[in-house]
């Protein structure tokens, strides 16, 4: 899990409408972004494939009316090791439909360093080619092999201690992310970079954007941040919106549970504007708690109803038993009232972190092992926990 960077606001659609006019020449690698997009890597346009999503009331459907509950597996490269096809392929064989790809905003290391180097450019490497860690599987990869084996892809920008921001930005490995509220540089080029990648898998029925991981206002925090708040979602929702075309993708604003200087948000409104197919979401990882009932009424009356009670989707896309790496017992105990909090609450999916392509790595929760595969995925996946209620 990318721990918690603190963070602060964006608005300025002005800055986004000028970003957006403002048509760059393509050198040297970096690829700069315009209303119209020349690539320069293999990808190719897919009009067909999985079917389209949207959001009606608190629920997900399908293109032919289904309703749609979000089950997702966490992937990342792991020590010594890159994600591949059989890992996509092995992912939807335990049952998930679909992905959370992590697109680190600084890059990874190696060449194709940084994602985007200045506010106004990316490094189309970084999709084409890898990561970067250690010999990188690229984002086009992952996104056709999910399409191939019918698996949808969410794709959370974000930055960590180990992976820090663009220099450009200022905020380095900082928790504190003030920059994303305040700051029209920072808040410039994030919408620079979720407009071009909208434009680059505008035509992916599979793809799901999400906001910056983990974004998290520093205190104190007062009403003024509430509405940056809503302002710098409101920006990067119109950024992709600019970018789709005439489609429209899911879009999934990100917000923290376990942090209760966090909780001023909760009165909402979440963005501004009107924005089609946003859901909101949380992450937790105290679901092995010895107060567990009273966690997990908390949980539903300050999270779950606070976004239902905006007529919005809510979807967990971060929980598992990551901060308990002792295997006791409580493990399995936690996983199973999580998963039956998110059929009580009608969750609109989640994402399990994680499957780590390195199986020796990230403990007794990576379900890359099998050995801890078969203790957590019949209770992912069990007959209380399936939520296609």
């Amino acid at each position: 899990m990318i721990k918690p960077k603190r963070l602060i606001t964006l608005c300025g659609l002005i800055l986004l409408a000028s970003l957006l006019l403002n048509v760059v020449p393509e050198s040297q690698g970096l690829l700069q972004a315009s209303k119209t997009i020349v690539f320069n890597g293999t990808i190719s346009a897919q009009t067909t494939g999985l079917p389209w999503l949207h959001t009606s009331g608190q629920n997900i459907y399908d293109s032919n009316g289904n309703l749609v509950k979000i089950k997702a597996s966490v992937i990342s490269n792991g020590d010594g090791s890159s994600v591949t096809e059989t890992d996509i392929q092995n992912i939807k064989a335990m049952g998930f439909n679909a992905i959370r790809w992590w697109l680190y905003w600084g890059g990874q290391g190696g060449t194709n360093l940084p994602l985007q180097p200045t506010p106004s450019s990316i490094n189309v490497n970084y999709f084409t080619v890898g990561q970067g860690e250690p010999s990188g599987t690229s984002t086009d990869n992952v996104i056709t092999w999910a399409q191939n084996a019918g698996l949808y892809v969410i794709l959370c920008p974000g930055w960590s201690e180990t992976h820090p921001a663009p220099s450009w930005s200022g905020m380095g490995s900082s928790q504190d992310a003030t920059p994303l509220f305040y700051n029209t540089q920072v808040q410039s080029g994030v919408y620079y970079m979720y407009n071009w990648i909208a434009q680059r898998y505008a035509s992916y029925s599979n793809v799901i954007f999400e906001s910056m991981n983990e974004i998290q206002k520093a205190q104190p925090v007062s009403s003024a941040d509430r509405t940056a708040f809503a302002n710098f979602n409101a920006g990067w929702l119109s950024a992709i919106e600019s970018g789709e075309g005439a489609n429209s993708h899911l879009k999934i604003i990100q917000m923290l549970l376990d942090w209760s200087e966090f909780n001023y948000v909760l009165t909402g409104p979440f963005f501004s504007g009107t924005h089609a197919n946003v859901l909101m979401a949380t992450h937790s990882y105290a679901f092995v708690d010895t107060q567990m009932s009273s966690y997990l009424d908390y949980f539903a009356s300050q999270w779950a109803n606070a976004i239902h009670a905006q007529n919005l989707p809510w979807i967990d896309t971060e929980f598992s038993t990551a901060e308990n790496t002792g295997g006791s017992p409580s493990q399995t105990v936690g996983l199973q009232q999580a998963m039956d909090m998110f059929t009580k609450y009608n969750s609109a999916g989640w994402g399990y972190f994680c499957y780590n392509s390195f199986t020796n790595h990230q403990g007794d929760w990576n379900i890359a092992n099998s050995a801890n595969a078969a203790q957590i995925i019949p209770i992912l996946f069990s007959a209380t926990a399936t939520l296609d209620q």
